[in-house]
C-alpha cells in the first residue's frame, strides 16, 4: 500500500470557496477515476493557514499512475483544474507506506475526529528503522490508550523527502485533545520513553486540521 499525501496553499480568502468547488465538481470526477480511495480530506485550523490536506490509499504506485493517468485526460477535469487556475500559493505532494506496526487493532482506528492533529517528524538519518523500533516496542501501546483514535501512522516512501513519519489522531474536539494530551505527557511510562526518543529525531512539527464536510474521517 501507498498514501499519495497532497498539501495544497491557497492565496488568503479563497481557501472556503475552493474546498466547495472542489466537493461540487472536482471530487465526483476524482470518484470516477480513483474510487473511494480518499482516506481524509483536511483544511488548517492550527498551523501554515489556507491549506488542504489530502490521504489517497493505493496498493501500488502502479495502481496510482494507471488511475490518474486516465484522469488527467478526462476533458472535465482539464475544465475543473483551468477554473482553479491562480488559486495555489503552492502544491506538495509526499509519497508514504505503512508504518511497520500498521494498522494497529480496529478499535484505536475508529472514534471522533472533528479535530485531527496531523503530526510530522523527521528522524535523524539512519534511525528511522531504531524509531519505529522504539516506538512499536515501547510508546504505541501507551500513546493508543490515552489518545486512543489513530487515523493513519505512516513513514516516507522512496519518493519525497526521507526519513519522514507521519501520524493522524482524531478528537472529538479541541478540549479533548488537551485532556488526552495532558494525560499522555503525565504519564511516566511516557516520559521514560520519551527519553529514549527524542533523540532519534531531527525535527517535530504538528498542525490541528477539521474535517471537509465529504471527508470520509470526521
Amino acid at each position: 500500500m501507498i498514501v499519495d499525501m497532497r498539501t495544497y496553499t491557497l492565496f488568503p480568502g479563497l481557501l472556503n470557496d475552493y474546498v466547495e468547488h472542489y466537493g461540487a465538481k472536482g471530487l465526483p470526477i476524482q470518484k470516477r477515476y480513483l474510487g473511494e480511495r480518499m482516506l481524509g480530506y483536511f483544511v488548517t485550523e492550527v498551523g501554515p493557514l489556507n491549506q488542504v490536506i489530502h490521504f489517497w490509499q493505493y496498493e501500488s504506485m502502479a495502481e496510482r499512475e494507471a488511475l490518474r493517468a486516465k484522469m488527467v485526460v478526462d476533458p472535465e477535469w482539464a475544465a475543473y483544474l483551468a477554473a482553479n487556475k491562480g488559486k495555489f500559493i503552492g502544491q506538495d505532494n509526499r509519497l508514504l507506506k505503512p508504518a511497520p506496526f500498521w494498522p494497529v487493532p480496529e478499535a484505536h482506528r475508529k472514534g471522533p475526529a472533528a479535530y485531527v492533529d496531523l503530526r510530522m517528524y523527521a528522524a535523524r538519518s539512519a534511525h528511522l528503522a531504531e524509531y519505529f523500533k522504539l516506538y512499536e516496542a515501547e510508546g504505541l501501546k501507551i500513546q493508543l490508550g490515552h489518545l486512543g483514535h489513530c487515523i493513519g501512522y505512516f513513514q516516507s516512501g522512496d519518493v519525497g523527502p526521507l526519513h519522514q513519519i507521519v501520524h493522524i489522531w482524531g478528537y472529538s474536539d479541541l478540549n479533548d485533545r488537551q485532556r488526552r494530551r495532558a494525560a499522555l505527557m503525565a504519564d511516566p511510562a511516557w516520559q521514560a520513553y520519551a527519553k529514549k526518543m527524542t533523540p532519534l529525531l531531527a525535527s517535530m512539527e504538528n498542525r490541528i486540521v477539521r474535517p471537509a464536510a465529504f471527508s470520509p474521517v470526521k
